[in-house]
C-alpha cells in the first residue's frame, strides 16, 4: 500500500510544493517498515526474506522516483540564462521513441505559430470578458 503512494508524486502538478516532501515521507515510511520487519523476523543465516527483498526493491524505486521528480522540477523551473536547448538525442527519445512506447500520437513536426494580430485579439477578448474588467472602480 505504501509503495503504491509513489504514483501520487507523478500525478501532482509540478507547481505543487509537496512533491519532494511526499517522496521523502514515503521513503521514510518504507525504512521504518523495513526496520520493524527486521526486528520481528528471526535471523536468517544466508539470505534476505522475500518481504525484505520487496521492501528493498520498493525503496530503490522510491529513490529513483525522487531523483526523477527533482530532475523534472529542475527542468520545469529552469528559465532565463539557465535555460539551454534540448540535445538532439533527448529530443529524439522524447518526441520520436516515447510516443511509440506509450501508444500516443507524436507531436507535430512544427509548432503551430499564431500571427501577432490574432494573438493580440485573443488577449483583448480574454481580458475583456473577465469579471474584473467589468468592475468600474
Amino acid at each position: 500500500m505504501t509503495a503504491m503512494l509513489i504514483v501520487l508524486t507523478f500525478i501532482l502538478p509540478p507547481d505543487a510544493g509537496e512533491k519532494v516532501g511526499l517522496n521523502i515521507t514515503i521513503l521514510l515510511a518504507m525504512v521504518v517498515f523495513m526496520d520493524q520487519l527486521s526486528q520481528q523476523t528471526p535471523p536468517m543465516p544466508s539470505s534476505l526474506p522475500v518481504i525484505g527483498q520487496f521492501f528493498v526493491a520498493s525503496m530503490i524505486i522510491i529513490a529513483v522516483s525522487m531523483f526523477s521528480t527533482i530532475f523534472c522540477l529542475k527542468l520545469h523551473h529552469t528559465q532565463g540564462r539557465e535555460a539551454r536547448q534540448m540535445p538532439k538525442w533527448v529530443r529524439f527519445m522524447l518526441l520520436d521513441i516515447m510516443p511509440i512506447v506509450l501508444f500516443i500520437h507524436p507531436p507535430p513536426d512544427r509548432p503551430i505559430e499564431l500571427d501577432e494580430e490574432n494573438s493580440k485579439q485573443d488577449l483583448i477578448e480574454f481580458t475583456g470578458n473577465s469579471e474584473l474588467a467589468k468592475l468600474k472602480i
